[in-house]
């Protein structure tokens, strides 16, 4: 198992950022020290993670991902904001032929959508309680348009200096339609112009062409998680 924590969260004591890291591992030796003289067996660490913080002048970016994990709380306690299937089982993701039972998505289109929605812009409030004001938002347009145009109005009239950036690899019109729903910058479809005649155009389009008045883009050289 693992504990993900921010120990500069955790500093309100006096305590270093060494010295916090330190005493969650004590208590996690103590805690299978525990559990070997029950006569089981437990491997716990740490996954420490940086959070923003005025004094280091750092900003950090979080990847947003819109979706549960199957033993999510909200499946039980709002099934109305998921798709279930004819024997009664919670839908998992699929990007056919991938599978993907570890992930629940959510249903931007429920009855209870409203609800669903105004949870999901507590879950942007509570990460920018702590500091947060980049968001990556994972795969934006396999998510309804009205939706993220609705959530960046309301976080960015909470606080204008709200950005969200979006993680999507599409096609020309979907990416401009995400930034005009209000994404700060977006990827490109760049990693799929192979030709000097299909950079030489893309690369016009976005920069003196209609898009280049609103569409803030990224086109990196190297994505390996693509094949790029």
């Amino acid at each position: 198992g693992e504990i993900r924590w921010a120990p500069e969260q955790h500093l309100s004591r006096g305590l270093t950022l060494d010295q916090t890291v330190e005493a969650v591992q004590e208590g996690l030796e103590a805690g299978a020290e525990e559990v070997r003289h029950a006569g089981g067996s437990i491997r716990v660490g740490q996954l420490v993670s940086a959070m923003r913080h005025a004094d280091r002048g750092l900003e950090i970016a979080l990847d947003l991902a819109f979706q549960c994990s199957p033993d999510h709380p909200w499946i039980t306690e709002h099934p109305e904001w998921f798709v279930f299937r004819a024997d009664g089982s919670v839908a998992h993701a699929e990007n056919p032929p991938k599978l993907y039972q570890d992930i629940v998505p959510l249903d931007f289109d429920s009855v209870a959508w409203r609800e669903l929605w105004q949870a999901l812009a507590d879950v942007v409030r509570h990460w920018r309680a702590r500091g947060v004001r980049v968001f990556r938002v994972d795969n934006p347009h396999t998510k309804p348009f009205a939706f993220w145009e609705w959530l960046i109005a309301e976080m960015q009239r909470e606080d204008p200096e709200v950005v969200f950036l979006a993680e999507a690899f599409a096609a020309p019109p979907v990416m401009m339609h995400l930034a005009k729903v209000g994404f700060t910058q977006s990827y490109t479809h760049f990693p799929w112009q192979h030709t000097p005649w299909q950079l030489r155009d893309y690369v016009t389009m976005l920069t003196t062409g209609e898009p280049a008045e609103y569409l803030r883009s990224n086109s990196w050289p190297q994505t390996p998680d693509i094949l790029t």
